[in-house]
């Protein structure tokens, strides 16, 4: 899954999946990378892999039920979708910060398997693919750590606060160093 904002090659990751040894149906989604997608689209056919293509698409909770695994950056929003899920991750092409501590904290939990941006990744694929057991316990571990109810305990909390004061100050968003809101990283 990439193509939401980030730098991921689909298609080579693609490519890299031919040599798993089981047949794999491949769900990719390139988001609003339309040239990626026109490029997944040509390789259907061409490539020993039974490839589906999305654009951007409301149905990543159904993809998602009907995956084994799933090969992504680890953005928030995604990681958060997977958690939900219980979808085991390997993880690609972090962009440096946020999303390098995301990556190292769902590996640490074993929820994810990290891949070197420039290594094949279907040897990891077929690794993890060809040992079940491992599957299993990586998906149990990503319920354990899913937080679905989160924005209905935010929601709860902001409730409370409002019925205990007239109002709540809103402390001011937190900048970077360079001055970017730290809630768009």
């Amino acid at each position: 899954m990439g193509g939401g904002m980030g730098p991921v090659p689909l298609d080579r990751i693609v490519t890299d999946l031919q040599s798993c040894e089981s047949p794999l149906q491949v769900l990719a989604v390139a988001g609003h990378d339309h040239a990626v997608k026109n490029k997944l689209d040509l390789m259907r056919g061409k490539v020993a892999l039974d490839i589906h293509t999305f654009g951007w698409t409301d149905n990543v909770p159904e993809l998602m039920a009907a995956s084994d695994l799933l090969i992504t950056k680890p953005g928030g929003v995604t990681i958060a979708e997977s958690l939900a899920a219980g979808l085991p991750m390997i993880l690609t092409h972090p962009i440096p910060g946020p999303e390098e501590r995301h990556a190292q904290y769902l590996a640490r939990h074993g929820v994810a398997v990290l891949a070197d941006p420039e290594e094949n990744i279907g040897p990891i694929t077929n690794e993890l693919l060809s040992c079940r057991d491992k599957l299993r316990e990586m998906k149990r571990r990503a319920h354990e750590l899913s937080r679905p109810d989160a924005t209905h305990t935010i929601a709860q909390i902001g409730r409370a606060m409002l019925e205990r004061e007239d109002s709540i100050e809103l402390l001011p968003v937190p900048y970077t160093r360079s001055g970017d809101s730290a809630y768009l990283m």
